[in-house]
Order: structure tokens, then sequence, then C-alpha cells
């Protein structure tokens, strides 16, 4: 059996068909590591795949867990490189064909069929090329441009979610299952696509809307980077997004957060995660004449704030991101329907209402928070404050 080990989630809920899928990953030796493993799980059929990179022996080794019992292992001896390795999984319903850089390639039967890849995850440094990893077109239902004909700007939403800066999913996961509507905007088309098959109950009934755009300040196409190790990074700014990681360039399409405003309606709660433009929304909402009653960016940019006290936004909490996956939802909820809900991480967590009450403080008690955390990254760090996201309410709209 394989040894136990840190995962973080690489990729989640990937399509699958009965041609197959080709995903093609690039892994690479840190300092601190001697191994390197990837785990592949399918839920709905009990199936693990499990590869190990031993890069002191240069052995690549695969297991793989039918219904709870690990079967023998493969193990491809390869000329490694640490700092980049090719490896491609190429995956049928009962066939992994794994090809190494410079290794001939391996064919696995798994002895039961599999329908759906529920996720994969990492250890250790992992890249994938989002241009030639999944030969998928985006689904007919993902809006890449926005209707022209409305005028939604003072039609207040009690029941939409703006999720802006999408990224895996997670987040408009929960507000669909607390039953409310959502916009979920996302800029690079893999993770659209991703979510359009994740969701697509959702996406059927109304419920969703996902739309292939970035949020900026004109609207036209820009050069968006996609961040190869991170891709929550990937941002319109290089520099954001790349912060020493290979990033790709695409040409996404963009429109502004009044575009969205107009087309959809003003939400009851925006979430803003969009790295480097979380102004180009947080201004927009400034110049409404109705706002939503709540909404949340990334580590809550002074000027940002500011932006929002002047627009009468008199309630403000600094969540701390780390800490989401241990958060627990009330019981009864007082957004949206009670359910039980582990957050993962990465995940923007609750929301308004289920914040915990004590912890909402006046727009002078928040700026001084504030200043002291952008000015001392010491304190930052001790405090755990290194990722943290600042939530602002509008006392008008309670």
């Amino acid at each position: 059996m394989p040894n136990e080990t840190s995962y973080r989630q690489f990729i989640g809920n990937l399509p699958f068909t009965p041609e197959g899928l080709r995903v093609e990953l690039n892994t690479q030796q840190l300092d601190e590591l001697n191994d390197t493993y990837l785990c592949l799980h399918s839920v709905e059929d009990n199936i693990i795949l499990h590869l190990k990179v031993n890069w002191d022996e240069e052995v690549i080794s695969v297991s793989k867990r039918i219904d709870k019992e690990w079967h023998p292992q493969v193990r491809v001896e390869a000329p490694l490189n640490k700092d980049g390795t090719l490896i491609v999984l190429s995956f049928q319903p009962s066939l992994i064909n794994i090809m190494i850089k410079g290794t001939p390639s391996v064919e696995w039967p798994l002895d039961l069929p599999f329908n759906k890849i529920t996720s994969l995850d990492v250890s250790g440094a992992w890249t994938t090329s989002l241009e030639s990893s999944f030969d998928i077109k985006l689904p007919n239902e993902i809006l890449k441009e926005l209707p022209r004909d409305k005028n939604l700007l003072n039609k207040h939403e009690d029941d939409l979610i703006f999720d802006i800066g999408m990224n895996n999913g997670d987040d408009t996961d929960f507000y669909l299952k607390k039953g409310f509507r959502v916009i979920s905007i996302e800029a690079i088309p893999t993770l659209c696509s991703l979510a359009a098959e994740r969701f697509k109950e959702f996406i059927d009934c109304g419920q969703l809307v996902i739309c292939n755009m970035g949020v900026s300040l004109i609207r036209g196409e820009l050069s968006f980077y996609i961040n190869h190790n991170h891709n929550e990074w990937s941002s319109f700014d290089r520099d954001i997004a790349s912060r020493g990681h290979p990033v790709t360039e695409l040409k996404v399409s963009t429109a502004t957060a009044d575009d969205f405003f107009r087309a959809f309606g003003i939400p009851y709660y925006c979430k803003i995660d969009i790295e480097g433009l979380d102004f180009a929304v947080v201004s927009a909402i400034a110049n409404l004449k109705e706002k939503p009653r709540y909404v949340s960016f990334e580590n809550g940019h002074l000027r940002d704030f500011e932006a929002l006290v002047a627009a009468g936004y008199d309630s403000f909490q600094l969540v701390e991101q780390s800490a989401v996956p241990q958060m627990q939802l009330p019981n009864p909820s007082l957004e949206g329907a009670s359910i039980p809900y582990q957050f993962s991480a990465g995940a923007s967590g609750p929301f308004g209402k289920d914040l915990p009450e004590r912890e909402w403080w006046k727009a002078d008690e928040t700026r001084v928070m504030l200043e002291k955390h952008h000015a001392d990254l010491a304190a930052r760090e001790t405090r755990g404050y290194d990722w943290w996201d600042l939530h602002a309410s509008h006392q008008k709209f309670q």
C-alpha cells in the first residue's frame, strides 16, 4: 500500500467520455522532497491510482486500488530530470496508458471499468499545459458574451450570488447547494468546461450561468496569463500571475462589472477574487444606486475598502482563509438552506449572516486592522493572515 502523504487538489471532476482522456503533466523535484506523488480518484467506481516518482532511484511506480484492495505495482525505471519530467496519462474505461519521456509506454489494465474521474490530487511540484491538456470544446450553454438588451441595474435579486473568479468551482458548489442562483465568471476556458460538466444539472434547470469571460475596466479582448503551478493566481497582470512560475498567455474576452450587473441584476452577495483587478468590480459597485447586501474580496486592499466605505458599507469582517476548512455553518443557517458542508482548502467559506456576528467591525476599527496587516508582514505571518478575505455589509439593506 502506498505511503500516506499530504495532497492538494490539482483539478477536480474531469470530464470523461468512452473515448478516454489524455492528461499531460510535468513534475520536478523540490529540494525538500525526495519523492513526488500523484493520486487519481474515481469515487463512483471505487478506483484509486497512486503514482510515485522516486528521484534518487530514478523510478516511477504505480499502484491501483479497486474496491479497497491494493493491486501489485507497475515499476518503471526512467531517466528523471529534476528540473522537469514529462508524464502523459491516457485514460480509457478499462485501461491506463502511462508514458514517460525517454521511456517506452506502459499499458495497465484496470480490471474494472471506470466512467468518471473525481479528482487528481498531487504532492510536490506539478504543472500542466492548459492549452493542450484537455481537448474539450466549450459547451454551448457557457456564455462567451453578455446580452446587451437588458438593463437590470435597479433590480435587486435576493436569491442571486455572483462568483467572480470561479476557479475550480468549489465556491459555486456551496452557493448552489445553499439554494441560490449563481452567475459564475471565469476567464480560463478549461475551468469553465470542467464546471459545466460538474454542475450540468444546475445549468439545465437555470440555477447556474457560467460566463467564460474576464472582468475588466474595458470591454474587448485582453491578454490573460495562466499560472502553470497555481491556476488560482492567473491574472491579466503577468507579474501577479507568474510570481516566479511559468505562465501561458491566452486572449480572453472582457466585459465591465456594470455589464454583468446590467445583464443579470444586482446580486445579494458578490464574491470577488480576480487577481489584481478586484477594484474593477469594487469601483463599479460603489457607483451603483442599488448595491449588493454583501461583498467580499481578497486581502482587503485599502483603496477598495475606502471605496466601499464611501459607498455606504459600514460593517466589515476579516476571514482568515487557512481556517476556512475548519469553519462550521450555523444550524439553522441564516443564509439559504441549512446543509451539512465541509469547505475545501482554498474555498471562500461562509458569507453574510452565517459569519460570526461578534466578528463584524465598524469602518474605523477595520481601517486600523487593515493598515496593520498591510504595513507589518511579520504580524500577518504571526496572525496567520497570509491570505484572507475582507467581507463588507451595507446596513441599508439589512
